[in-house]
């Protein structure tokens, strides 16, 4: 990144979009690569403070395939990392068990992680946050998470979850011997674009449906519109191109959402990455 310029303003932007490369005016530190063929192209920092990367195009769907076939291969896993965690919620051992609660947490309310440098999430839980039949806290960004559950879940959180939390690297290891890469992101990810499905297969429109994935993942539309749907998922059903229930109903997920996505990722991806 050495040879990144700062150029501010309209002037920066201006050079970047004859690139074909857009970067949101609220963005700020903008560094360019004098190369126009350069990997990276600009370096900007967001409204939250972090560094935001801008490649070229090439660069991006490369990218983009990468991210996109991991999360065909994680949607793909889903029913066996379920099973394991199952048979986990039975285990002996008190750090099986917690593991196998935070990945239900993450599968069924779609929090996030957490961690030392963020707000409360799956692994900085604490009794308070656990109620009879909810579990709640404030998120990242002040947003409130809210996940109902059944009350023996919730009695199996405060007595074998919260005395016993796992790391977010016992969580991710946990899911790395399903697939190379997998991480706690992943379920977020997959919740989202099931979520959507549903909602759209219900008749929701695609605003509605739009909001209802955000709300499963406790995020604003934008946010998750930008970061976790597959554009071209979107941008299909935006269109009208609404995708047909199944034939065969949920098969091995929780959903028919969950089913259809699982069963049209591929055709997603790679319609994404060779537009």
């Amino acid at each position: 990144m050495n040879d990144l310029t700062p150029i501010a303003g309209a002037r920066g932007r201006d050079i970047l979009r004859k690139r074909g490369i857009y970067v949101p005016p609220a963005y700020t530190n903008l560094r360019i690569a004098q190369n126009p063929s350069a990997l990276l192209q600009a370096t900007s920092v967001d409204a939250s403070g972090k560094t935001q990367y801008h490649y070229t195009k090439k660069q991006d769907l490369k990218r983009s395939r990468k991210k996109w076939e991991q999360t065909s291969r994680f949607v793909q896993a889903i029913p066996a990392i379920r099973g394991e965690a199952k048979r986990m919620l039975k285990a002996a051992d008190p750090r099986e068990r917690a593991i196998a609660i935070g990945v239900t947490l993450m599968d069924r309310c779609g929090f996030r992680v957490g961690g030392t440098t963020e707000a409360t999430g799956v692994t900085t839980l604490e009794q308070k946050h656990v109620g009879k039949r909810t579990i709640a806290f404030l998120g990242k960004s002040a947003v409130r998470n809210v996940c109902q559950v059944d009350p023996a879940f919730a009695a199996l959180v405060r007595k074998h979850y919260v005395p016993y939390k796992p790391s977010r690297h016992d969580l991710n290891e946990f899911l790395q011997t399903f697939g190379e890469g997998f991480s706690c992101k992943d379920y977020r990810t997959f919740r989202a674009n099931a979520v959507f499905l549903e909602s759209t297969l219900r008749g929701d429109a695609p605003k509605t449906a739009l909001e209802a994935a955000a709300a499963s993942i406790h995020n604003t539309p934008t946010i998750c519109k930008g970061n976790y749907l597959v554009p071209i998922l979107y941008a299909s059903v935006a269109a009208g191109k609404v995708p047909r229930p199944l034939a065969n109903g949920v098969g091995k997920y929780a959903t028919q959402g969950e089913n259809l996505f699982a069963s049209t990722i591929k055709k997603y991806i790679l319609k994404e990455t060779t537009k």
